[in-house]
């Protein structure tokens, strides 16, 4: 039942998230139709595209575009006269603010005072003064309200305005005197200038000639002071290049001192850069030489490990006739004494064994520069071929797992299923209880892991730093030689790989790692 739920929520959300994607289309593509047919004088279909656009924005919550959508078809009504139609607008306007401020838990002031500016404007061409100057008190209350001061400018340029359709021209021109300070203290000279021709436009159109004569002045010598100021801004700018010429000049005189400085200290250095090169060349030569001894030394060392292979192989040659002759010997001697026969038989096979693995392991030693050769394999039949030549040693009542998945590698299928059968027979025969498990893993796109894991008794802490190594611990031949696990590690580094012991929790892990 709760999948059900989820999985209807799932698809409601997604529903709703296309046709809010939808709709802001559609509201986007109506405000383009909009502006085209007002550019093209079909006033009354720009008009309903605009409404339709800005019914669209508020339906999705964009408020901003909704408002500019409606005033663009306020500003249509207006021009055709249809002043019922507009405040009827406006009031919708006010719902979809009201809406967007409850949805958003704040006062959207900004878009108010578009509301309450086109109102303005309405009741300023209705004549309406009354209710003009009640909208100018809102707009204060506004700005009040959201205390911020970049509104000043929009309520400064409404009051100018209203004053001077009504025929106060003194306070409008005394709003228009704080709008030009306000453009003065933001250093915007082109709005100062625009401020003066709007006075002057609105005392030709209310027939004020003085007026519109005293501030063609203003803007003349407004205009004469910006001349002055740009070409005093220029002779400082024309000081400064002279000053930074100079600078300059001096700069690189000094420059040209630091030079001559740095001219003698480079040839102090070079004198002393002579001394010690020679005394470099020197010591290079005794390096030379005790590079030369140590090789000697490499050389004389390798030989001596050639001479210990063949020493192992001679006395491996030997070691082969002298075993067969024992074991013939033995059995014709003892041939009574069944328990003793089988006692030295065992010894004997463990000599054997001892002496292919030192055998095997020389010639590993001697042709570790020779890899093997590799062909891609697939993973999952080698670890199944291995799984079934290990699984009849493992113990009753021990978990056996094997967790492959198929892919093909490049590898030497016979060395690999050697050292895992190997590692597999070792897990099986330490454990008693618990689990042994073969795993691969995929550690980049060219290494790959093959890990035997088990609950064994371990491996003592003392013997795992040589583990590795052959002939590092005397052993019952009978129990094994311990050249297995030297000889899988060197098997591994023929394959382009290495064999590697983690200690785990209980029992131990054996990852061996091929770069393929």
């Amino acid at each position: 039942m709760k999948k059900n739920t989820l999985f209807l929520s799932f698809i409601i959300c997604f529903n709703t998230i296309i046709n809010a994607q939808d709709h802001n289309l559609t509201s986007a593509s109506l405000k383009e139709q909009a502006y085209i047919s007002l550019n093209n004088g079909k006033y009354t279909e720009a008009r309903s595209l605009y409404k339709k656009a800005c019914e669209g924005f508020a339906a999705r919550g964009d408020y901003l575009n909704a408002v500019e959508c409606g005033l663009k078809a306020d500003s249509l009504y207006v021009k055709e006269y249809f002043f019922k139609e507009a405040f009827e607008l406006c009031r919708n306007m006010d719902a979809i603010i009201l809406k967007g401020e409850e949805k958003e838990n704040k006062k959207l002031f900004d878009l108010r005072l578009l509301i309450v500016k086109e109102r303005l404007r309405i009741y300023m061409i209705l004549k309406n003064a009354e209710r003009a100057k009640e909208q100018l008190a809102i707009m204060d209350e506004i700005s009040r309200q959201a205390k911020n001061e970049t509104m000043n400018e929009t309520i400064l340029n409404a009051k100018a305005n209203y004053y001077f359709t009504f025929g106060s021209v003194a306070q409008g021109i005394n709003y228009y005197d704080q709008l030009i300070n306000f453009y003065h203290q933001k250093g915007d000279t082109e709005k100062v200038a625009e401020c003066l021709k709007n006075i002057a436009t609105l005392a030709e159109k209310s027939n004020n000639a003085s007026l519109a004569t005293g501030i063609y002045k203003q803007y003349i010598t407004w205009n004469d002071s910006l001349n002055r100021i740009a070409a005093t801004n220029k002779l400082i700018e024309i000081k400064q290049i002279h000053d930074e010429t100079q600078n300059l000049l001096k700069k690189k005189e000094d420059d040209l001192s630091s030079k001559q400085r740095v001219i003698v200290t480079l040839c102090v250095l070079i004198i002393i850069l002579i001394a010690a090169l020679s005394i470099s060349i020197i010591i290079l030569l005794r390096f030379v030489a005790i590079i030369k001894k140590q090789k000697n030394n490499v050389k004389i060392i390798g030989e001596y490990s050639q001479s210990k292979s063949r020493l192992l192989q001679n006395i491996s040659t030997l070691m082969a006739p002298a075993l067969d002759l024992l074991a013939a010997y033995t059995a014709k001697q003892i041939s009574g004494e069944a328990n003793q026969q089988e006692k030295i038989s065992t010894q004997i096979d463990s000599l054997r064994r001892f002496y292919n693995d030192i055998q095997e392991l020389s010639l590993l030693e001697n042709s570790l520069d020779e890899p093997y050769e590799l062909i891609n394999y697939d993973v999952t039949k080698l670890c199944k071929d291995v799984a079934n030549k290990a699984r009849p040693h493992v113990k009753q009542g021990v978990d056996f797992q094997v967790n492959a998945f198929k892919i093909e590698i490049k590898m030497n299928p016979e060395q690999l299923d050697r050292i895992l059968t190997h590692l597999l027979k070792n897990a099986a025969f330490h454990t008693e209880t618990g689990k042994i498990s073969l795993d691969f893993k995929k550690k980049g796109a060219h290494i790959h892991e093959f890990i035997v894991t088990d609950t064994g008794c371990g491996i003592p802490e003392e013997l795992r730093e040589n583990i590795f190594k052959p002939f590092t611990e005397i052993k019952d031949l009978t129990k094994g030689d311990g050249l297995g696990l030297p000889i899988c590690s060197l098997i591994a580094k023929k394959m382009n790989g290495e064999l590697t012991l983690n200690m785990t929790k209980t029992g131990s892990q054996f990852v061996l790692k091929l770069y393929t």
